[in-house]
């Protein structure tokens, strides 16, 4: 199958190989000299959630043994004597959804440290960032465009209906229209000048764009 393979001769080398090597796919009997294979199993993580998966090929496939392979972490449960073929099949299966897991793994990983740096700078800078969703108009505000009108980051709501009672009544209908310009394709850019209320109830200049 093209990959690379350890052969251990009873489940305590066993052991020691999948701490230092960390496999993407582990195949063992559960009748082993020095560590059967449930100990083998008790001794490492196999959940859903871990780096790699378990495959049991075995004689012993009385139901007992099943439901504890299972309980155990267990991906397949393989009966001897066995089909090679199928066996192949098997571990290719294996090997694909744990290399893809981990690959999403990973990259969330990567997002979730992008998403806490970019929160960083917004929370670090004075000026107001927002983003709307379309067709919903739902608006995402940085915590600088709620300390620039007195609130806590999140106290206004992400509707649009939150943001339009903030706009002076004088404005609001040039806000909107420049607004839907822009939606359209009419205009190739957003901006626009208006006052905003405070939350002390102030009315305050906003250069948006």
């Amino acid at each position: 199958l093209g990959m690379d393979t350890v052969l251990c001769p009873n489940g305590s080398e066993a052991l020691a190989a999948f701490q230092s090597s960390r496999p993407v796919l582990v195949m063992l009997d559960l009748h082993m000299p020095v560590m059967t294979g449930f100990e083998f199993l008790k001794s490492i993580d196999a959940s859903p959630h871990a780096p790699f998966e378990v495959i049991v090929i075995t004689g012993d496939h009385t139901e007992a043994s099943v439901r504890k392979c299972c309980d155990l972490g267990v991906a397949a449960f393989i009966r001897k004597p066995f089909i090679v073929r199928e066996v192949q099949h098997v571990i290719r299966q294996c090997v694909e959804r744990k290399t893809l897991q981990n690959r999403l793994t990973v990259a969330n990983d990567m997002l979730k440290e992008s998403q806490n740096h970019l929160n960083f700078i917004l929370d670090s800078i004075n000026d107001g960032i927002w983003d709307c969703s379309l067709p919903s108009m739902d608006i995402t505000r940085s915590p600088g465009w709620h300390r620039m009108l007195g609130y806590s980051p999140g106290e206004l709501d992400s509707s649009s209906d939150a943001w339009k009672s903030t706009v002076h009544p004088d404005e609001l209908p040039m806000v909107l229209a420049r607004i839907k310009a822009y939606i359209e394709g009419r205009s190739p850019s957003y901006e626009c000048e208006y006052r905003a209320r405070h939350k002390d109830g102030r009315w305050i200049w906003i250069a948006d764009r």
